[in-house]
């Protein structure tokens, strides 16, 4: 009877660790839905420019394919919609969710897990978001232009509409990112591989996913110790209210930044 209880309770714990890693792999995949969304708004925004753009596809004299002013004459059309793809795209893939949910009665209602933490926990993570910021302000000062990115600034500044951009960054991104990686992912660790994994591995993929905006440098350097505090965040506030606050704060910041300065 024992063999048989320590059996039975090896199989919960087997079926139970399965579950949390399939919360994180539906994380990935509601990501990759996301992204999916964005490069079908960004190709829809595109259509009436086709024609036009094909002109810009040339052939080199060894038969290489010449994409550059395509790609940039693609990206100067489709940056001051930026705020709406993202938009569009976060609800697209709720939707997506949404469906998921009531077709297979799932919840992932506990990964918003969103309360108000203690107020000493609130101050001691945005001290630890204002040093963290100031230290990648003193890199750039000492080292200029290692973290230099044109492409948040150039979005803000030929948006189509100002505070569509402004919802989408500092009100869209931090609460469906901090979903993804601090939300599924982090739940989806935690309990099978321990909390390191459950901080580290979310905060590399979301380093990983600004990698085409922002470049190498500033995602090692900026977005991924950002992910970890984040994650660190999460862990001892057991809510998602303050990755959420931490990841708002420092967007609006940005914004900000390009307004006044």
């Amino acid at each position: 009877m024992k063999t048989l209880f320590n059996n039975h309770t090896g199989i919960q714990n087997f079926m139970l660790g399965m579950i949390r890693i399939k919360t994180f792999f539906l994380g990935l995949i509601i990501f990759f839905i996301f992204v999916c969304f964005q490069s079908l708004i960004g190709e829809f925004i595109l259509l009436p420019h086709k024609s036009e753009l094909q002109k810009l596809i040339f052939f080199a004299e060894d038969g290489t394919l010449i994409l550059d002013k395509y790609f940039a004459k693609s990206m100067e059309i489709v940056i001051p919609f930026s705020g709406y793809i993202f938009i569009g795209s976060v609800f697209l893939t709720f939707l997506i969710v949404y469906v998921f949910i009531r077709l297979r009665k799932k919840s992932v209602l506990p990964s918003f897990n969103l309360h108000m933490p203690k107020k000493q926990t609130i101050l001691l993570y945005l001290h630890h978001l204002i040093i963290l910021s100031l230290s990648i302000a003193c890199i750039e000062l000492y080292f200029p232009g290692l973290l230099e990115e044109p492409f948040s600034e150039m979005a803000y500044r030929s948006a189509h509409s100002k505070s569509i951009f402004f919802i989408a960054v500092v009100l869209f991104a931090p609460f469906f990112e901090e979903f993804v990686f601090r939300g599924l992912m982090f739940d989806g660790l935690k309990e099978k591989f321990g909390v390191f994994a459950a901080i580290i591995i979310p905060a590399l993929l979301f380093a990983l996913a600004h990698w085409g905006q922002y470049g190498f440098w500033i995602c090692f350097l900026a977005v991924l110790p950002m992910g970890i505090l984040f994650g660190y965040a999460r862990l001892k506030s057991n809510t998602l209210t303050l990755p959420i606050a931490l990841h708002l704060i420092n967007n609006l910041t940005g914004c900000l930044l390009f307004e006044f300065y």
